[in-house]
């Protein structure tokens, strides 16, 4: 609390307290030449104080009170709350009434263990202010947790529930007690007498529905009976209902609501809060993350992308963007917002990371260069980065300047990262290998990345013996490798079109025709390499017009393949050089 705020707390409304409060906020201010104490010590009373002329001596008295209170404030805040003690003490003795000092004092008395000292100021204070709940509070506790004496501590919160049925505090205090000595069905007893309760204030609701689902509601890990949750709920509605123009409070409700994971209960109290108060802090992320437990992902990204909008500066709000875009499949947003995020923190390797696996992801290897570079320079003692470098310069058709970036990759990761170099690691590096015609290390690396992990080496075993394959090399184990992938993932349309290939190499054309048929409506996508091999098999069974089909679609595909290009050209010769067949001429009857 701030002096201006603790002064303003202070008991009492006289000229006398004016002159005070100027005094402080003067100070506060920076009035050069009067140091605090002098220009409190001028307003403090005498040790025997005489009313001033034309001032009644309780007004006087609370004056005094609260010069002394100041005094105690100033040495508080200067020299430590021991200083303070003999103000304070002086304040409360002109002013008992002063209860939030009482509590504070009686405190103060426990810490130094003079407990029969603190138990007399709280008497004295509650016979000072009857209707204040606070002393009454503070006396039951003490003779609850300091002096194990339940029967008096509840005396006091009965008398504090008596003056404030709409507080919860004494409610609270009375639970307690109820549960300490073990008097379960007393302490449920309490809470249903506040769900009777006709206080129209939301924090009363708020407070009960927390002490009626604790446990449940603090780790999930108790459970409720249908009584409890029941009372819990109406709680909870009842606070939203009595603070219905309070965004804090609605926002309190929905966040109970899915503690108790009630999402769709909790939904339409942050959409008030949102309403209300759209700058509350929170309020849209919680409301985008209720959005997206209920299913509604296109609500939620339209609640943040509207945070974005407000304030474009907000990484949290990218962050939730991104993972909502790669739910959604929107993989082209996903990469911008992740790269809105990495412009805000380019310090973080993390983000580089990602964006760096988003753009691969999308084959966008141009891009992918680019950000892994600048992520080198930042962080060139990175092997993760010196991978990426090889993944986008192997996929950008730089075959050679990708095995250079994997042995990099290996110096560096040897002794700082030696889990990176795992099978996926050296399935990449014999690809690139393939692709630079390096064939012999190729067969090395993928053999090694078999070893490394054989139970998921379904990738290595195709693409070796596929490459086998392709250059009529080791039918009989391309084959045996093929087939052990096909086991692995019985469905995969690549590796049936790579059976599919053995079987064209191996002249079973009707075979091949089968299995690349097979490959073809397994694929999750067309694929040009597929079609050609379709339109290669159909061809060599004499199925000329399903050649040309799948060669016209695969060359859609791959519109820049030379290879395409020339055999439907080829075809094409052929029909001009055929003679034009004979026309059969149909007889007209007379009708015609």
């Amino acid at each position: 609390m701030s002096r201006k705020m603790r002064c303003e707390s202070a008991r009492g409304g006289n000229p006398q307290n004016a002159i005070l409060f100027a005094v402080v906020l003067g100070i506060s201010a920076g009035f050069v030449g009067i140091t605090a104490h002098a220009a409190v010590a001028d307003l403090l009373p005498d040790e025997k104080p005489s009313p001033a002329p034309g001032l009644e001596t309780k007004a006087q008295r609370q004056a005094d009170a609260l010069a002394w209170f100041a005094t105690g404030l100033f040495a508080e805040e200067s020299e430590g709350p021991e200083k303070a003690r003999e103000s304070y003490g002086k304040s409360l003795d002109l002013d008992p009434g002063h209860t939030a000092l009482a509590v504070k004092m009686a405190y103060d008395h426990l810490r130094r263990g003079e407990t029969a000292e603190a138990i007399a100021l709280l008497k004295d204070s509650i016979k000072a202010a009857p209707k204040d709940i606070a002393p009454c509070l503070a006396l039951s506790s003490i003779y609850l947790r300091h002096l194990h004496k339940p029967d008096l501590a509840a005396k006091d919160a009965q008398r504090a529930l008596d003056i404030a049925p709409g507080n919860f505090a004494p409610y609270a205090a009375l639970w307690e007690l109820h549960q300490v000595q073990g008097h379960t069905a007393k302490a449920e007893a309490v809470l249903e007498r506040a769900d009777r309760s006709k206080s129209e204030v939301a924090d009363f609701w708020l407070s009960l529905a927390e002490l009626t689902g604790r446990n449940f509601l603090r780790d999930g890990g108790g459970t409720l009976s249908d009584a409890e949750t029941q009372r819990m709920f109406r709680a909870l509605d009842k606070a939203g209902e009595h603070g219905a123009k309070d965004p804090e409070a609605l926002s309190k409700v929905g966040d109970l609501y899915v503690l108790s994971r009630q999402m769709e209960k909790a939904l339409p109290y942050y959409q008030k809060v949102v309403e209300l108060k759209p700058s509350l802090t929170g309020a849209r992320e919680k409301l985008a993350g209720c959005y997206l437990e209920t299913g509604r992902s296109d609500a939620a990204i339209e609640v943040i992308e509207g945070i974005v909008a407000s304030d474009p500066l907000n990484i949290a709000a990218y962050d939730q963007l991104t993972a909502l875009y790669l739910k959604a499949d929107d993989r082209e947003r996903a990469l911008a917002s992740a790269g809105q995020g990495l412009i805000l923190a380019s310090s973080d390797p993390v983000r580089y990371d990602h964006v760096i696996r988003l753009c691969l992801d999308q084959k966008k290897s141009a891009a992918a260069l680019a950000h892994v570079r600048e992520a080198l320079k930042r962080f060139p003692k990175t092997p993760m980065f010196s991978f990426f470098e090889a993944l986008a310069l192997s996929e950008d058709k730089q075959p050679e300047e990708a095995l250079m970036a994997f042995e990099r990759t290996i110096v560096q990761a040897g002794n700082s990262q030696p889990d990176l170099l795992d099978g996926d690691f050296y399935f990449s590096y014999g690809a690139a290998a393939e692709q630079a015609k390096h064939y012999d290390r190729a067969t090395g690396l993928f053999r090694k990345s078999i070893d490394l992990d054989p139970a998921n080496a379904a990738r290595a075993y195709n693409y070796l013996g596929y490459m086998w394959v392709e250059r009529g090399e080791n039918l009989e184990e391309a084959g045996q490798l093929i087939r052990r992938a096909l086991e692995m993932e019985p469905g995969n349309g690549a590796y049936l079109d790579s059976l599919g290939w053995l079987y064209f190499k191996q002249g079973k054309f009707q075979e091949a025709f089968t299995e690349l048929l097979r490959a073809a409506e397994a694929l999750p996508e067309p694929d040009a390499v597929v079609f050609d091999h379709i339109g290669d098999a159909a061809d060599k069974l004499g199925k000329k017009t399903e050649a040309v089909l799948y060669w016209q679609k695969a060359l859609t595909l791959d519109p820049e393949n030379k290879k395409l290009a020339e055999k439907l050209d080829k075809v094409a010769e052929k029909v001009v050089q055929q003679p034009n067949p004979p026309v059969a001429i149909t007889p007209q009857t007379p009708e015609q």
